[in-house]
This record gives C-alpha cells, sequence and structure tokens, in this order.
C-alpha cells in the first residue's frame, strides 16, 4: 500500500547541454481491489545545472535575441508534484484509467523570466484492451 521511488534521468554522450533529472516520491494505495485501485503520488522533482539551465534559464546569446532577460539556473530541485489516478477493470480485458497531476515548480525554476505559471494541471483517461 505504500512505496518509495527514485528515477533518474541521465545524459547520454552528445547531449552534455541537456543534464540530468532525479525524482523521489511516495506512493499510498488508497483503495486496491479486483476491480479498482486508486493511488496516490508525491514527487519531488531536481535536476543537475546543466538541466535546470537548459529548462529553465536563458544564456546571453538567448537574452539578445528574446524578450527575456539572461537568467543562471543553479542545481537543485525545480519542482514538486502531487498525481492522484483512478484505474477500474472491467474484465480480464477492458478497462479504464484517469490521472491528474498537479506540478509546481519551485527555486530558480519559478523564478526563471521563462516561467508564466507556477502551477500546472495535466489529465489523461484512457480506455486500454489486453491481449
Amino acid at each position: 500500500w505504500l512505496s518509495v521511488t527514485a528515477a533518474g534521468e541521465f545524459l547520454l554522450e552528445g547531449q552534455q547541454d541537456r543534464g540530468n533529472q532525479y525524482s523521489l516520491g511516495l506512493d499510498v494505495d488508497l483503495l486496491d481491489t479486483k476491480q479498482d485501485t486508486i493511488t496516490v503520488a508525491l514527487g519531488a522533482h531536481a535536476g543537475d545545472r546543466n538541466y535546470n539551465q537548459t529548462y529553465f534559464g536563458v544564456t546571453h546569446a538567448q537574452a539578445q535575441n528574446s524578450r527575456f532577460s539572461r537568467f543562471d539556473a543553479d542545481s537543485g530541485i525545480y519542482g514538486y508534484s502531487i498525481t492522484g489516478d483512478w484505474s477500474h477493470r472491467f474484465d480480464e480485458h477492458w478497462s479504464v484509467m484517469t490521472a491528474v497531476r498537479v506540478m509546481r515548480l519551485a527555486g530558480d525554476a519559478s523564478n526563471s523570466p521563462l516561467t508564466e505559471e507556477k502551477t500546472a494541471i495535466t489529465g489523461i483517461a484512457s480506455i486500454n484492451y489486453s491481449f
């Protein structure tokens, strides 16, 4: 009913400007039956300096060619998230899944001139068929 998750996305050769991303999470199963599963997940998301600069920073050259001012994003936590999902199984083949995620930017990411909204809400719904 409770799990701790950790993940990392590491750059490949030739992607040195992208950087590395890390996440740490806590998942809680609120309901787990034969037909239904409801889960809530909390997460903290961080990046090294290259990752945060790539996605939230503005270089001198970019500032000269855009409306954004120069901004150096340092390494650290860039956001926190909470996700809720529900899966319902109709039979051995058919199921539906819905999920909603709220992500709140933090630190340099929230102060970046590229950031227009500090909170993002995303959702998904799917109908699934398993062979």
